[in-house]
C-alpha cells in the first residue's frame, strides 16, 4: 500500500480518536443539573419533621425556598402530595411569596402511624427542581402503633404511678417524663439523673 495512503489513514484515525477524547471529557467535566440545583437553591420545611399528632389534627405546612445567587427570591411553584396515611390538604399547589414560602395544611388521616407528605418544586417555566419529603407520626385509636424512632423506640427501663398519673422511663441513657399526652415525653436533665440505667419509684421521688 502507498505510504501516503496508510499515514493519510492513521492521520485521520488519530483526529477521530483525539476528537472523542476531547467530548468524553467536556461532558465528564459538565455540571450535574441536580448538584447545580443543589448549590443555587436551599430547600427546607420550616419546622423539621416528624412532628407526633393525632388523626385529624391540622399540622401547618411551610417549605422554604431560597436562591442562594441572588438576594430575591423568585416564585416557584410547589405541589403538595400525601404519600402515604391518608388525610387532605388545603391546598394541593402553592407559589412561593416574597420571603420564599409555601404554605399548605395538613391533615393526616388514620390508615397509618407513617404518614408521609410530598412537596415537589417546579420553576415558572415548568423545569422540576426537585422533591422534599416531611413526615409524621400519627397515632392511631384501637389501633397498634408500632414506635421505632427515638425516645421511645429505645425504653430499657420504665415506670408508672397510676395515682399520681407519672409516668417515667429510661432510654439511651437518659430519664423521661411523659407529658400530657401518652406519645409525648419530656427530657429530664437534672445532674442527680445523669445516665441512668434502671429506674424505681419511690415513695416520694424517682430513684
Amino acid at each position: 500500500m502507498d505510504l501516503n495512503k496508510i499515514k493519510n489513514i492513521t492521520i485521520r484515525q488519530f483526529r477521530i480518536i483525539l476528537f472523542l477524547g476531547a467530548l468524553f471529557i467536556s461532558r465528564s467535566c459538565s455540571p450535574d443539573p441536580s448538584l447545580e440545583i443543589l448549590e443555587n437553591f436551599s430547600i427546607d420545611f420550616e419546622g423539621g419533621t416528624g412532628k407526633r399528632v393525632l388523626p385529624g389534627e391540622k399540622i401547618d405546612v411551610l417549605l422554604k425556598v431560597h436562591n442562594n445567587l441572588t438576594s430575591v427570591n423568585d416564585s416557584v411553584k410547589v405541589e403538595f402530595e400525601i404519600i402515604s396515611g391518608g388525610g387532605s390538604l388545603s391546598v394541593n399547589s402553592a407559589y412561593t411569596g416574597d420571603d420564599g414560602t409555601a404554605f399548605t395544611e395538613w391533615t393526616p388521616g388514620n390508615e397509618s402511624y407513617n404518614s408521609k407528605l410530598r412537596a415537589s418544586v417546579y420553576k415558572l417555566t415548568g423545569e422540576y427542581l426537585t422533591d422534599k419529603y416531611l413526615t409524621a407520626s400519627c397515632f392511631v385509636s384501637d389501633a397498634w402503633n408500632e414506635v421505632t424512632d427515638d425516645p421511645d423506640g429505645s425504653i430499657t427501663d420504665m415506670v408508672a404511678d397510676t395515682v399520681n398519673h407519672l409516668t417515667f422511663m429510661v432510654a439511651k441513657g437518659a430519664l423521661y417524663k411523659q407529658g400530657e399526652r401518652y406519645f409525648i415525653w419530656e427530657k429530664i436533665t437534672e445532674p442527680l439523673v445523669e445516665s441512668p440505667r434502671t429506674i424505681e419509684l419511690g415513695a416520694e421521688r424517682v430513684v
